[in-house]
């Protein structure tokens, strides 16, 4: 009977004991986990860490800048690019020039550049993407400007050089919004005349 008393007193001391660890555990755990967070807060905000948030915002800036000035040559250099239309004439004499006869000129430029294939008599299509084709070729040029504008605000322009287009950007952005107002212009006598005539 004592065997089995001091057994069972052994088996309860072990029992007792291995609580105690769990909970020791347990606590020594929940102890560590804050400062687990404390120390990878820490970590990030080491200077490495900065350094490199640094250089990724820095690599993603140029990244773009070189994407908007890549746009903005491929634009420029095209020649079915819209703001091209006509270079051969300066933008002064092409202001200067009949706008009937300016304006029949855009209108047949726009149905043989812009053809539906599907269904080659469709004259609303070749509109649609002239349309289309100025809004994009704006936004373009026009984030040029923002840019080039950003980098002069914040000095930016001394590091980074590349080849000033603003003017040239400029006078296309008066060719596009001069080729919009006469294609409305152009539109709205087209309406004019079909009303006369009905």
């Amino acid at each position: 009977m004592t065997d089995q008393t001091s057994e069972q007193k052994i088996k309860n001391d072990q029992h007792n004991a291995n609580d105690n660890e769990l909970k020791q555990c347990q606590k020594n755990t929940s102890e560590r986990l804050p400062q687990k967070e404390t120390s990878v807060l820490t970590n990030w905000l080491t200077f490495k860490n900065i350094f490199g948030t640094i250089f990724v915002i820095g690599a993603t800036g140029y990244l773009v800048r070189f994407f908007i000035l890549h746009q903005t040559k491929q634009v420029l250099k095209s020649k079915l690019s819209w703001c091209n239309w006509k270079a051969h004439v300066p933008f002064h004499e092409l202001v200067n020039e009949s706008s009937d006869t300016l304006s029949k000129d855009l209108i047949i430029a726009i149905q043989s550049r812009h053809v539906n294939t599907k269904n080659p008599a469709d004259h609303v299509y070749p509109m649609t993407h002239f349309l289309h084709a100025l809004d994009q070729e704006t936004v373009i040029l026009n984030r040029y400007l923002q840019l080039t504008s950003f980098e002069q605000q914040f000095g930016i322009n001394r590091f980074l050089k590349h080849h000033n287009l603003t003017e040239l950007v400029i006078s296309r952005l008066d060719k596009l919004a001069y080729l919009k107002s006469l294609f409305f212009e152009w539109a709205k006598q087209q309406r004019t005349r079909k009303a006369r005539a009905s």
